[in-house]
């Protein structure tokens, strides 16, 4: 029946997430959790394991039916949700984009130690990448990043994977009269950032004008000062 079929197609995707996190069969700089990989404390690499497998579990499915699909990492930091998709899907192409000079060097490093030469590297701000693209992915994009991330993946009429963070942080730069923000893309320590050497440099904040509420339906029923207290009540 329908809900067996459905049953089984899920299975067969938490399948696929698990072997493509087979951990003990990658080169090491691909592993979250290993010392020459994305440098995550020890305390918290099991973590990152498990959203990188949530990641897989996604992102895998679009990637079968598409193995030569272009794939962009927004806010991609040291590239922990997407080098080890790179090795699995060979054919694919990456590119992972961030503001962040240090981070996408150590995403650099680890994409040079494992061989991958499917991986491009972008510095840049979300809202200035202007490729095309099939699948986007955005882990832990700070604020109004995910918000840019998702507004390039429907310009492009891309397949999108964006799991947000610090959704507080939108109203951070904003004023209560004004319906527009800026926003950042800068993780502190509650967000569990993707990797230590992320710390902020003077030119890390990704802004852009985004009006809020998002939605016109929300627009509708709640007021800027009070959209700023629900998202920060997400956080």
């Amino acid at each position: 029946d329908d809900a067996g079929a459905e049953f089984s197609v899920a299975a067969r995707w938490a399948a696929d997430a698990r072997a493509l996190c087979d951990w003990d069969a990658m080169p090491p700089a691909l592993d979250v959790a290993h010392p020459e990989g994305g440098a995550v404390p020890a305390d918290r690499g099991e973590r990152k394991r498990q959203q990188l497998l949530n990641v897989a579990l996604f992102v895998a499915p679009a990637l079968r039916l598409n193995p030569r699909a272009k794939v962009v990492d927004f806010g991609a930091g040291g590239g922990h949700q997407s080098l080890f998709l790179a090795r699995a899907f060979p054919e694919a192409t990456f590119c992972l984009v961030d503001l962040k000079r240090r981070s996408l060097e150590v995403a650099s490093r680890r994409v040079q130690q494992a061989g991958l030469k499917n991986v491009r590297i972008v510095h840049g701000r979300i809202e200035d990448f202007r490729e095309d693209f099939d699948v986007g992915v955005a882990l832990h994009a700070c604020g109004g990043a995910s918000d840019a991330a998702l507004s390039r993946c429907v310009e492009k009429k891309a397949t999108f994977v964006v799991a947000p963070c610090c959704v507080g942080k939108i109203a951070n730069s904003a004023k209560r009269a004004e319906t527009t923000t800026t926003t950042t893309n800068t993780c502190d320590t509650a967000c569990d950032p993707k990797t230590d050497d992320d710390a902020d440099d003077d030119d890390d904040d990704e802004t852009q004008k985004i009006s809020y509420p998002r939605s016109r339906l929300a627009r509708r029923v709640l007021a800027f000062d009070r959209y700023v207290s629900v998202a920060r009540a997400a956080d």
